[in-house]
């Protein structure tokens, strides 16, 4: 049995380093089933990853990738955004812009790892700043993937509807 409340909750993640790529990883509490036959093994989530390469203050982007409906502090203003969902179309990307104007898909392997709550995103390097992973800053942040909605995010109304998370605007609940 899955348990919807638990779709976009984190449980681990990992960056691992090699020669040409990096590799994160992301587990979940619950990865669900794969209902809408996402080919990279998972239908429900859509994760971005926001890398703060040259870690200084306010030296990069503040607002998070359409369909967040957030920004990171400025302690993790970002130089480029990893985001990863169960379709390898444009859903799947490294962007530089908060706008999303350059979308760079050369390579990039999703995959839901059979049998466990894992995803795995693997980035050539070539797509990424430069420098050393391990020493990058990182705002990971995940929602349910919608191919219609904004930025290929649910959207989050006041009322739960058929497409559409509730909860806006609740204490606690960002506004979505």
């Amino acid at each position: 049995a899955h348990c919807e409340d638990l779709l976009y909750d984190f449980t681990y993640f990992n960056i691992s380093d090699a020669p040409t790529s990096v590799t994160f990883t992301f587990t979940f509490a619950d990865i669900g089933w794969n209902q809408w036959g996402g080919p990279n093994g998972f239908s429900f989530q859509v994760v971005n990853v926001y890398i703060d390469a040259d870690r200084v203050p306010n030296s990069g982007n503040l607002r998070m990738l359409d369909g967040a409906n957030a920004e990171v502090t400025p302690g993790f203003a970002w130089e480029a955004a990893v985001q990863a969902a169960g379709w390898s179309d444009a859903r799947t990307f490294v962007t530089r812009d908060p706008a999303v104007s350059q979308r760079l898909q050369s390579g990039l392997l999703v995959r839901a790892v059979p049998g466990t709550n894992a995803v795995e995103v693997t980035v050539p390097k070539a797509l990424l700043p430069a420098g050393d992973p391990k020493s990058w800053g990182y705002v990971v942040v995940a929602g349910g993937q919608d191919g219609f909605g904004p930025g290929w995010w649910r959207p989050v109304a006041a009322i739960a509807g058929t497409w559409v998370f509730g909860g806006a605007g609740r204490p606690g609940v960002p506004p979505g």
